[in-house]
């Protein structure tokens, strides 16, 4: 366990590139699209005022057809039989997300759908290129802009992977975006929003969109929109929430400003069996009743006075605050709280201030 001032030490980042689910069978060159629909070609006229932008453009079969796929479990099956869902037509890969703007401008005039891709770990097929066209491959816009450590707001370019971020976060600011997706070392930040992803800590820092406070966004025709950008704003309507979720149909984004918070001084883990469904609801819902909006925990934390059995210090796992008995209590008033509500989920058993509070479950079996 490390001490009260470093953060728990993340594990080491993975090759920040996308993991094929399954290989292909068959020659590479000479792979199929399993559904039947018409397919978009790129002109060489067309890949040549694309490659004009700056980005890598590819034709060749082998790396159009691992692009044009994602983990769609069906579509592992089909890579079996040496299939993809759907093939396009060409491959773009920008470096700057300056060229984003104009590879979109190019796909409009010449009328190419685009189909935006990075990581490639969704389960849906949201990635493959139905209909042809330019798969446009966000991986290498990757990287942290800027930490604003007073604000805590980050500026993270979308073909970041999630575990080189966090790792990055964590080791170098001391700080946490908290987005922790089952698929973190797979997937991007610019795949988290496209898709208004959720995370293991969601219940404590938020889903993606609770996250964010600005975006960069290239629309169809080139055009570019700011979203944002302050980390409170009180007028207009939240175009921020018009592209989380939309999967690249309304605009691609090339850039995001999103919130971060203090890496965790403390981590603690544990896990309760129960005997049947049934009888885990109610402690479930006991533990979130009441609770701040998805920031509840089922922690083990216990406040109390001195003179009680609970341990000489304790710390709350939800505002990270350290406590000592006979000290000043925490910075919530237990006395407003009532049973199943207050700070860590927690169920106060007196309503005389800081007297004690425990969390459900009151005991680890």
């Amino acid at each position: 366990m490390a001490d009260d001032h470093t953060p728990t030490p993340v594990p080491e980042p993975g090759p920040a590139a996308p993991t094929a689910p399954i290989p292909i069978a068959g020659d590479a060159g000479a792979v199929g699209a399993r559904l039947a629909n018409p397919a978009v070609e790129v002109p060489d006229a067309v890949v040549e005022r694309l490659r004009s932008t700056g980005a890598a453009v590819t034709t060749d079969a082998a790396e159009r057809a691992e692009a044009s796929r994602d983990w769609w479990p069906l579509a592992m099956t089909w890579a079996v039989d040496g299939e993809v869902p759907a093939l396009g037509g060409a491959v773009v890969r920008p470096d700057d997300r300056f060229q984003v703007p104009d590879i979109l401008r190019i796909c409009n005039e010449a009328t190419i759908p685009v189909t935006a891709a990075a990581g490639r770990s969704g389960v849906c097929g949201a990635s493959v290129p139905l209909y042809g066209g330019v798969v446009l491959d966000l991986c290498d816009l990757a990287g942290i802009v800027t930490v604003d450590d007073t604000s805590l707001v980050l500026d993270v370019l979308p073909g970041t992977f999630g575990d080189v971020l966090e790792h990055e976060l964590r080791n170098t600011y001391n700080v946490t975006l908290g987005h922790w997706p089952q698929s973190i070392n797979l997937s991007t930040v610019g795949g988290w929003l496209a898709c208004r992803g959720a995370g293991q800590l969601s219940t404590r820092y938020g889903k993606i969109e609770d996250m964010v406070v600005g975006l960069d966004v290239a629309l169809a025709d080139g055009t570019t929109l700011r979203t944002g950008g302050n980390a409170r704003q009180a007028v207009g309507p939240d175009l921020n929430q018009l592209f989380v979720g939309s999967e690249g149909t309304l605009g691609i984004i090339t850039g995001a400003r999103l919130r971060l918070h203090p890496a965790p001084v403390h981590e603690a883990r544990g896990a309760w069996g129960f005997p049947s469904f049934e009888g885990a609801s109610t402690p479930a819902a006991a533990c979130c009743a009441g609770a701040p909006p998805r920031r509840c925990c089922a922690c083990t934390t216990r406040w109390s006075r001195s003179g009680t059995s609970a341990p000489a210090t304790s710390t709350c796992c939800w505002c990270s605050t350290r406590a000592t008995p006979g000290s000043s209590p925490p910075p919530w008033p237990w006395s407003t709280r009532s049973a199943g509500r207050g700070c860590c989920s927690t169920r106060a058993s007196s309503s005389s201030g800081w007297a004690t509070a425990t969390t459900w479950p009151p005991s680890r079996s």
